[in-house]
């Protein structure tokens, strides 16, 4: 039997390079521009970094890391107790694990307690926790990265079930007990398949148990005539199609304009971002503020979050899960969610700080993080939140309990620079 353990789904997601800007970026890789970095005012006395340690790319699941740093290398940090940073033990708390044998990445998604790297030439690599065939047909639970797909455009990860953009297809495997792989499959299948009554799709967004994508082509700097198509759970309106409870593996089109540029998943909320319809729609649970409308409650319709949110779109939370043997059984946790425009607003759970206010208040509007402006592109974790910014510094805060912000003592309120060994 194993013990009792609280997983999450971030996920995830991003906006890729988030700006002021916020049209599509189809390309998931940043740009950097100084050949070398210097470290934040308080971590005196360290070495500049070399432009190929810096990182481009962050993730969080419940209780670990992973970044891409811009030689394409990935290293994690955090919990290690399902094989999230590799085989082992892991690396002391505060420092990191590099896997050289991956092949250079463009991204990395983290889930509960899994990760899957996409690299542009040879597909998607998963590794980790594998209970529900996250990690595809060939996934174990060693920690050694195992190959899912051959090749892929896009990956995200959520509690248990990943899913990918392959061609302009959406493909999931994993997890299937709520129909979140968008076929009915009994229980868990770790087979990569197609998600059937899909147009093109241009980006996906996993949640604990709802899988959603934006349907329609999404050109940048050209018109946006997309959809938001969703499948899973619909317990709490994760779905957005105005009906609340049980759940359905056919994906239908959320209760939102055409025009949605963005979409990110928390445990069970999900939120778009909408220039032409005043910013952020948000539905499915808002008991901790999750909606960002000015209400801690449900709601199984679009409604806008407060405060004209233009940023591109992450976010996170908690599901607390139980293995018994062969069993699985869970409680709800918590979400939160952050919009992105050279700084991070965020929004809903704050029991840890993560939302970078200096409180433990959960907030029902967005608030600023106490972060410099220059905010290229975030992640949000169980109850933590990461930022790297324009200069490639990271930024993380809230919890620290396992090492997931990088650094060694207690969680943080604020923001702080933070540097996993090997250092960024």
């Amino acid at each position: 039997m194993r013990r009792a353990r609280r997983w999450i789904v971030i996920s995830l997601l991003v906006g890729a390079c988030a700006g002021a800007e916020v049209r599509f970026d189809p390309s998931p890789s940043c740009s950097w521009r100084t050949e070398r970095s210097e470290v934040a005012d308080g971590d005196a006395g360290a070495a500049e970094v070399p432009t190929a340690e810096l990182p481009v790319w962050v993730s969080l699941g419940e209780r670990h890391a992973c970044a891409v740093r811009a030689a394409g290398d990935v290293i994690c940090w955090g919990d290690n107790a399902l094989g999230q940073l590799g085989p082992g033990e892991g690396p002391p708390r505060g420092q990191a694990r590099s896997y050289e044998e991956l092949p250079p990445a463009r991204l990395v998604a983290s889930g509960g307690a899994h990760n899957c790297a996409l690299s542009s030439a040879e597909g998607v690599f998963c590794w980790g926790d594998d209970s529900r065939g996250q990690l595809g047909p060939e996934g174990d639970e060693d920690g050694d990265p195992v190959r899912a797909l051959e090749s892929a455009s896009w990956v995200t990860a959520g509690l248990l079930h990943t899913c990918a953009r392959v061609g302009e297809e959406a493909w999931c495997w994993g997890d299937n007990g709520y129909g979140q792989l968008g076929r009915d499959a009994d229980g868990f299948d770790p087979t990569p398949a197609r998600v059937e009554g899909l147009g093109p799709v241009s980006w996906i967004a996993a949640g604990a148990f709802h899988t959603c994508a934006l349907v329609g082509e999404l050109v940048p700097d050209g018109p946006v005539d997309s959809e938001v198509w969703c499948w899973g759970r619909d317990e709490h309106g994760e779905l957005g199609d105005g009906e609340a409870g049980g759940w359905r593996a056919e994906p239908r089109p959320a209760l939102v304009e055409r025009g949605a540029v963005d979409v990110a998943a928390g445990p069970h909320h999900t939120c778009v971002l909408h220039p032409d319809a005043g910013g952020t729609q948000c539905w499915g649970r808002g008991a901790r503020g999750e909606l960002g409308h000015g209400f801690f409650e449900d709601e199984a319709v679009p409604v806008t979050a407060e405060g004209h949110l233009l940023g591109r779109l992450f976010a996170g939370g908690e599901v607390f899960l139980r293995h018994d043997g062969g069993g699985l059984t869970w409680r709800e946790g918590h979400g939160h969610t952050c919009s992105t425009v050279r700084a991070p607003r965020c929004w809903g759970a704050n029991g840890s700080g993560q939302l970078g206010d200096g409180t433990t208040t959960d907030r029902a509007t967005a608030v600023s993080a106490e972060l410099p402006v220059g905010v290229r592109m975030g992640a949000a974790g169980g109850s933590a939140t990461c930022a790297i910014r324009d200069d490639n510094q990271l930024w993380c805060w809230g919890d620290n309990t396992y090492g997931q912000l990088g650094r060694e003592g207690p969680g943080s309120l604020l923001p702080v620079v933070v540097r996993p060994h090997p250092s960024f």
